[in-house]
């Protein structure tokens, strides 16, 4: 009896064990597809896809100019053939014509008095305008041909604008005859000069907006003001003749006003540039937006064209103008984004690009018409010293992009966009 009850425990037991031990296998079973499942989940590492290579951009450049180790600032007159450019201490010009070694020339002038803040070139008068970082005055510059070459030379007018903060910004006029500045972020007043008589004409304050970038429109009609806000401020030349008993003779009156601003940016304008033909000028804005204004006579009354976005806020652009007809324009907009440049059709589609056009941030971007194969001798003498400065090659000549970045190089494209 003792032998089956010991047998029947014996029993229950093993059964007890059984049961016991297969959930434990079940659960070790559950846990290794829990295992395999989260493995099977994790995202596989990708190597990085090889860059494809692009473009060979070196096939688009025609030339490099440098002549400044760091390129301060930098503009571009009479459509694209005169460079100007300094860096802290040295000012230079450079005349393109036409664009081969023997024609391409560079004129420079080291200024040891003082810090370069900013200059301005009158392409009537031919006068180069310098204002210098202490001193808070503005220099003049003009040109003297002198054994065979032509030369910078300091002229003895300055202007002492007694600002209490160094000037940021100085344009002068076309004819040569007013000159505008405006001071640093400390500095928001803006002051108006006659550059003969060196008097101050008027000042304006403009509170306490900053960053001003100015431009005289090419009638020297106009001043336009861009604040990096939604709207760029217009200052208007009223001039007129009045006879001045004592010499006899009428004189020029010109006296300053305030335009309604030009809207239509929305967000904060980052960069703004006239055409070639100085009918049209571009804004690129935050939000990546770029937009074409049309100058329908009176510049404060100008009104968006067109406007189309990019991938990109750009700072420094430009546009073109190839031909206008039926209420349409064709051209280009040229756009960079620090080293890259874009360029566009006018409807914003993307022609070419430019990746690593610079290793530093680009800081000019301007297109011109010239005559790439002309053998003509450019007599810089001459060209220099006359008013003159018509484009001779605008029915024949390659439309070519002219770009500068902080390096001091400046390199001149052909694109092959005509």
């Amino acid at each position: 009896m003792i032998e089956f009850i010991i047998a029947g425990i014996i029993i229950l037991i093993s059964i007890y064990f059984f049961l016991s031990s297969k959930p434990k296998k079940e659960e070790k079973k559950n846990t290794e597809n829990k295992s395999e499942t989260i493995k099977k989940d994790e995202p596989k590492i990708e190597l990085p896809k090889k860059k494809e290579p692009e473009e060979d951009i070196s096939k688009y450049l025609i030339k490099t100019l440098r002549d400044v180790k760091d390129l301060n600032r930098i503009y571009v007159y009479n459509n694209g053939h005169i460079i100007i450019f300094c860096d802290n201490k040295k000012i230079g010009f450079c005349y393109l014509k036409h664009l081969n070694e023997k024609n391409t020339k560079i004129l420079s002038k080291s200024i040891e008095l003082d810090t370069i803040t900013d200059i301005s070139f009158s392409e009537d008068r031919k006068l180069i305008v310098v204002s210098t970082k202490n001193t808070k005055n503005i220099l003049y510059y003009g040109f003297n041909f002198e054994n065979g070459k032509n030369k910078i030379i300091k002229l003895d007018d300055l202007i002492s604008t007694e600002r209490k903060f160094e000037i940021n910004n100085i344009v002068i006029s076309r004819d040569g005859n007013y000159i505008s500045t405006s001071g640093n972020a400390e500095d928001t007043e803006i002051q108006i000069f006659n550059s003969n008589s060196k008097e101050l004409v008027q000042k304006i304050s403009t509170g306490s907006i900053r960053n001003i970038d100015m431009k005289i429109t090419s009638d020297d009609n106009d001043i336009l003001i861009s604040t990096f806000m939604n709207e760029i401020s217009v200052i208007h030349f009223e001039k007129s003749d009045k006879f001045n008993n004592t010499i006899l003779k009428y004189e020029k009156i010109v006296t300053i006003e305030r335009k309604k601003s030009i809207s239509g940016a929305k967000t904060p304008i980052l960069g703004y540039e006239f055409s070639n033909n100085n009918r049209f000028f571009i804004v690129s804005c935050e939000g990546k937006n770029i937009k074409i204004y049309q100058n329908y006579g009176e510049i404060s009354e100008s009104k968006v064209f067109i406007k189309f976005d990019i991938d990109f806020n750009a700072k420094v652009i430009s546009l073109f103008i190839d031909s206008i007809f039926d209420g349409k324009i064709e051209g280009f907009v040229a756009a960079s984004n620090y080293s890259d440049i874009y360029v566009y059709d006018t409807n914003g589609k993307l022609i070419k690009k430019l990746i690593d056009a610079f290793d530093i941030e680009i800081v000019l971007l301007k297109f011109v018409k010239v005559d790439l194969n002309s053998n003509e001798e450019n007599n810089l003498k001459d060209d220099i010293r006359n008013i003159n400065f018509n484009d001779k090659n605008d029915e024949n000549g390659k439309i070519v992009l002219i770009s500068a970045g902080n390096d001091g190089k400046i390199k001149i494209w052909n694109l092959n966009l005509n």
